[in-house]
């Protein structure tokens, strides 16, 4: 979920990462996550995606902020 650097490393190539190649394992540095990690909507754009609850293997809530 979300744009380069973070997320968008596992998405298409052409879509939303630049032309940057993807990444062919999980990177243990963006794997991390933690309430109020920001996933960035788009490159380059401070809108984003906010972790706000997830448990493991179950679910993950991600909210947008409002103004």
């Amino acid at each position: 979920m979300g744009a380069f650097p973070k997320a968008g490393r596992y998405s298409y190539d052409w879509l939303d990462n630049r032309r940057y190649k993807s990444l062919d394992r999980i990177d243990p540095d963006m794997a991390e996550i933690g309430i109020g990690s920001v996933f960035p909507a788009l490159p380059d754009v401070t809108d984003c995606f906010v972790l706000t609850a997830f448990v493991p293997n179950r679910y993950l809530l991600l909210a947008v902020p409002g103004p």
